[in-house]
């Protein structure tokens, strides 16, 4: 949880969306959540 919180404030200016990213309205932050959201957290 704790890795899940820091990455959207560490990762978010370091992203460079493609075009089609961006034509499929998909911004910074759904370009982090996304792929965190189906990794789930150990126990």
């Amino acid at each position: 949880d704790d890795v899940k919180d820091i990455c959207l404030p560490a990762l978010r200016h370091r992203l460079v969306r493609r075009a089609e990213a961006e034509l499929q309205g998909i911004g910074e932050v759904d370009a982090v959540q996304r792929p965190l959201a189906r990794v789930p957290v150990p126990r």
